[in-house]
């Protein structure tokens, strides 16, 4: 039997991490959900229901849209921020090389 290939192994954590917060931030929803209908008192069972089940779908779907826009926002920002830290590094690298030059000069005798 071969060894799994990591990038499969990773790619399965991360969809199986995915609907394990799926599921909490579905149950969190229908918690939540439930809390704010037990507050109308006035409804009947059934009524409680649906806008539990409503509250829990809306609160899944602003959720839902969150996380696209900061993915998105995320994404935005990649090329930019990965512009600037190679900028930096090249500066870093710079003032390295500048540094040890001045120290082996510094170090070398003169020859008076």
């Amino acid at each position: 039997m071969s060894d799994p290939d990591p990038d499969d192994v990773t790619s399965g954590l991360a969809r199986l991490e995915g609907h394990l917060m799926h599921q909490a931030a579905l149950r969190r929803a229908q918690e939540e959900g439930e809390a704010f209908a037990r507050e109308l008192s006035w409804l009947g069972p059934d009524e409680q229901h649906e806008v539990a089940t409503r509250f829990a779908h809306h609160h899944m779907r602003m959720n839902r849209e969150m996380l696209t826009t900061l993915h998105a926002h995320g994404r935005a920002l990649k090329a930019p921020y990965r512009s600037r830290c190679r900028q930096l590094q090249l500066c870093l690298v710079a003032l390295c090389c500048c540094a040890s030059i001045i120290l082996v000069l510094l170090g070398t005798p003169s020859t008076r």
